[in-house]
């Protein structure tokens, strides 16, 4: 519901939104990695209305951000079986992160 309000207030601050139809934002579905919001609202000045699309795009992002809302993005795990010792100390120097080895693997001597 605060989402709703906020896409829609959003829209009804843009001066070029149409009144009447009022805006309106409804939830439409839930995604794979989202709720799915949409947000429909008009213009009388219909050569601006990809700038009013575009202000109110931005007046919705800052507004979610300012409540504390964030949008989501795919994320996907990745899971690696086995990794050279060089490989993970490379990864963990770029992250900050100290490195974790996995057990150490037998090696051969050849008595020097």
């Amino acid at each position: 519901q605060r989402v709703i309000e906020l896409l829609t207030s959003a829209a009804e601050a843009h001066p070029l939104v149409a009144k009447k139809p009022a805006p309106d934002a409804f939830m439409k579905e839930f995604a794979a990695d989202a709720l799915v919001f949409d947000l429909v609202c008009w213009t009388d000045d219909p050569v601006r209305a990809p700038r009013v699309q575009s202000d109110v795009a931005v007046a919705v992002n800052s507004a979610l951000g300012d409540a504390g809302i964030e949008i989501p993005f795919p994320q996907r795990n990745l899971h690696v079986q086995s990794i050279a010792p060089a490989v993970a100390d490379a990864i963990h120097a770029r992250s900050g992160e100290p490195a974790r080895h996995l057990p150490a693997q037998a090696q051969a001597s050849d008595g020097a």
